[in-house]
């Protein structure tokens, strides 16, 4: 579990700067780009993440699995790195005709003010699935080789980065949205020629095109691995995006709707930072332990990464709590809905990181199955749900289909968990963190406006941010050390006071 941890740590530093950079880009989006091409961006962007995970055919969640599996044997892990790389090209080969010739009556689903940005960047798409698709794919090989946080700053960092610098010279008015779209196309095919000169340093990914190393019963049992990971894996990224995705559809705003829901998304991204700084290392850790047939392991993993996810994520809850009015006044000034959007949302999200890595448990194992037929009955009920909250509420009807649903499938999730294995997320720790939670959550509804915002002058937000941030931070950190509710943070902070070093 130490290796987790350390690697997480790593990984959650990356993540803020991550989150740091999000920010700026989401202040350059709202107030520099217009809503309907800020919409556009993002709608065709989270598609392109979509149809990046389909091109891969499941070989990313392959790949972590079956390099641990052959860990001791070079040649196949070779072999198997050379059908993943290979399966992209294929899968773009075969679906770019189809994709074009069906043009007319992909864009006939689009509102007629949208249709017009769809009609000219419709080649934008298929660039954007490409490089998510070696992205997503290179860095599942990047993490089975413990390489984790430069995965994350290539994907998390230099990413933004370059989308930074894009809007920064669209502003510049050096070009227009045409430039723009072109400049994030160049930037992400770079990202990919980076995660391909690291991954070329470790021996195991040098090519191997002789398949016969497999036996035949391996192919068997690896295409149907892959197979049901390609079927989850869809299945998980609707899940998430589906909301983003019809929500254009069905809204009167169409892509300006998508603007406005997409910040409130961006906020609640805050607190799955730790969850997502953990995961990687905690799948490889999982599947190595299941593989090893120590379920004891397993379950030990699951529950503590369980309650450092959670300890973190409430603290970051509070804070955008306690924030959130000179968030928005400093952010996005111009996108005062997003406020009751993301308190709905917020809802699902806090559920879902509490009730642990179950999606990683369930695709780590052989339940894998289980999960994709749970993660598509998810999308099933999400879309009944967002079809009908927001046709009566809007965007915030949205949201609150997207939490129903979170909440609804987790549970679920968590009941076949513990039928199966026997262990559940919830412990007296998370208890304890709820009580370590009391006092910063007072003080963040008790606490005056210590700069009140006036005018255009953003100064004052700012400061405020910092001072609250500042209280409520100290005063939960003052509970943790009090109550100690997470042993892997206790033995942390002790091996900094006797290293003197944080890794």
């Amino acid at each position: 579990m130490g290796i987790v941890f350390r690697q997480s740590i790593k990984s959650a530093i990356v993540l803020m700067a991550s989150s740091v950079l999000g920010a700026i880009t989401v202040w350059g989006f709202s107030n520099y780009v217009s809503q309907q091409e800020y919409g556009f961006f993002k709608f065709v962007t989270n598609l392109g993440l979509i149809a990046g995970s389909a091109m891969i055919f499941g070989m990313h969640n392959t790949t972590i699995f079956y390099i641990q599996k052959y860990r001791t044997n070079d040649y196949k892990s070779k072999a198997l790195n050379t059908i993943a790389n290979l399966t992209p090209l294929f899968m773009l080969a075969l679906i770019l005709p189809i994709y074009f010739l069906a043009k007319p009556f992909i864009l006939s689903l689009i509102g007629s003010s949208d249709r017009n940005y769809l009609d000219k960047y419709y080649w934008f798409l298929p660039a954007i699935a490409a490089c998510y698709a070696y992205i997503t794919l290179l860095e599942a090989f990047l993490n089975s080789q413990m390489k984790i946080a430069y995965s994350s700053f290539l994907k998390e960092i230099a990413l933004k980065l370059f989308i930074i610098a894009a809007i920064a010279i669209y502003v510049t008015k050096v070009y227009l949205f045409d430039g723009f779209v072109l400049f994030t196309v160049i930037g992400f095919s770079l990202i990919v020629a980076m995660y391909f000169a690291k991954s070329a340093k470790s021996k195991i990914f040098r090519p191997n095109f002789d398949l016969n190393t497999f036996s035949n019963e391996e192919k068997r049992d690896i295409f149907n691995y892959a197979f049901f990971q390609f079927l989850l894996t869809i299945s998980l990224y609707l899940s998430n995006y589906v909301d983003q995705i019809i929500l254009p559809f069905l809204s009167k705003r169409g892509l300006q709707d998508v603007a406005v829901y997409i910040n409130a998304v961006f906020l609640t991204s805050f607190i799955q930072i730790p969850a997502r700084s953990m995961a990687a290392a905690a799948a490889v850790e999982l599947a190595k332990s299941y593989n090893d047939n120590d379920l004891p392991k397993v379950k030990d993993i699951f529950s503590r990464t369980t309650i450092n996810v959670v300890l973190s994520s409430m603290l970051i809850a509070i804070l955008l709590i306690g924030n959130l009015h000179s968030i928005i006044a400093v952010i996005m000034r111009k996108y005062e809905a997003v406020f009751n959007v993301f308190f709905v949302l917020l809802i699902g999200r806090v559920f879902d990181l509490a009730t642990g890595f179950n999606d990683v448990l369930l695709s780590t194992t052989r339940n894998y199955k289980l999960n994709f037929i749970l993660s598509v009955l998810s999308i099933a009920v999400n879309i009944v749900l967002i079809y009908y909250t927001t046709s009566r509420y809007g965007i915030i009807g949205t949201a609150a289909g997207t939490s129903i649903s979170i909440i609804l499938f987790n549970s679920l999730k968590t009941f076949f968990i513990y039928k199966k294995y026997k262990f559940h997320p919830f412990s007296k720790n998370i208890l304890t963190i709820l009580l370590c939670s009391l006092p910063p959550i007072a003080l963040s509804y008790f606490c005056p406006s210590f700069f009140p915002f006036r005018g255009n002058n953003i100064l004052n937000p700012i400061f405020d941010i910092a001072v609250r941030s500042i209280i409520i931070s100290v005063s939960f950190l003052l509970m943790v050390l009090w109550l100690k509710p997470s042993e892997d943070l206790s033995t942390y902070i002790k091996t900094i006071k006797e290293t003197k070093r944080l890794f």
